[in-house]
């Protein structure tokens, strides 16, 4: 309400954008329903929010990814090589890293394949220096995301829990 308001965010960036200080407008969200009421107020560029296969599958990213693809929304993907939330007493490794990574390489490259294969425009790969480096190489290795692909990411990620619900 108050970005959308009088005086609030969103009157400034149209502002700098008919000034030509910027060329696109996006935004980033966490949360579904923040996601779906920003798509409806404005026509934004671009969308930044978190999308891989377990919370694809708790239902977390289908309806914002469907509003952006109709809307023709740049997609960037948060958290494409995300498992999920840290097991209880799984000893945390990456740092920053507050989720539990994907760190075998055909799983991450499953996950970034899955990503690209639901829109993404790009995927904006872990904070961690080696889990970076790894998405950039496989980058170059991505193949199209299938059914049998599908059932090979879900039996990596098993006993995932989504970050979101």
């Amino acid at each position: 309400e108050t970005v959308f308001g009088p005086d609030g965010a969103m009157e400034a960036f149209l502002q700098a954008r008919q000034e030509g200080k910027v060329r696109w407008l996006g935004f980033s969200a966490h949360n579904g329903d923040a996601a779906l009421a920003a798509m409806a107020r404005f026509a934004f560029d671009t969308l930044l929010f978190p999308l891989n296969l377990p919370l694809w599958q708790a239902g977390f990213a289908p309806p914002v990814l469907d509003l952006a693809r109709q809307q023709e929304l740049g997609i960037l993907a948060l958290k494409a090589l995300c498992r999920g939330r840290w097991p209880d007493q799984a000893e945390r490794t990456h740092a920053p890293c507050w989720y539990q990574p994907s760190t075998d390489p055909e799983e991450a490259r499953l996950a970034l394949s899955f990503v690209f294969s639901q829109g993404a425009t790009a995927a904006i790969p872990p904070g961690n220096e080696d889990l970076f480096w790894m998405a950039v190489e496989l980058a170059s290795q991505l193949q199209p995301f299938g059914p049998a692909e599908e059932k090979r990411l879900q039996e990596l990620t098993t006993n995932a829990q989504p970050l979101f619900t």
